[in-house]
């Protein structure tokens, strides 16, 4: 309900669904310039928050917000004996430029992730940072929306699902 115009950046975190007016409006703000960041966690990663957010926001044509199709939540056994770390990332994008430091790698690749959603990036869309999981799923996917840029970020931006919130960078 607030006035997003004089934002630059837009963060849904954690959103499970969203109305058509409120894509349509995104959609146009993005287009107009705007990012959209996209993060995961436990109200959207449920068989029908998945499929409600593909609906809205992703079309096979590639003409929807996301960056990727959601597919389904992974989760490690135990947080007790094994979890998922960023394996690869992007190393000379502006985002993630810092961590191609080897003093600060560390703060990247080796903080546990317990669970991401699965998924399947856009021909147009270019994964930032792959998982160590057999998949070597996606962590973070970016693509360009006509003026703007969209990320998905494929787990949770809290605690709940990874340890980066606790990282001191």
């Amino acid at each position: 309900e607030a006035d997003a115009r004089p934002y630059d950046v837009i963060v849904l975190a954690n959103v499970g669904s969203l109305s058509g007016p409120t894509v349509s409006w995104l959609e146009g703000w993005v287009a107009r310039g705007g990012c959209l960041l996209v993060t995961l966690g436990d109200h959207a990663a449920d068989p029908t928050a998945l499929e409600s957010l593909n609906s809205r926001l992703w079309r096979a044509d590639e003409s929807g917000l996301l960056p990727a199709h959601l597919r389904h939540h992974v989760a490690v056994e135990s947080r007790y004996s094994s979890y998922f770390r960023a394996a690869t990332f992007v190393e000379d994008h502006p985002a993630l430029a810092f961590f191609a430091d080897e003093r600060w790698r560390p703060y990247l690749t080796e903080l546990p992730i317990y669970e991401f959603v699965a998924c399947e990036p856009l021909s147009t869309a270019r994964a930032l940072i792959r998982l160590d999981d057999a998949e070597q799923s996606p962590l973070l996917v970016e693509r360009t929306y006509e003026r703007g840029r969209v990320f998905l970020w494929t787990s949770s931006i809290d605690g709940d699902w990874n340890v980066f919130p606790r990282s001191p960078a």
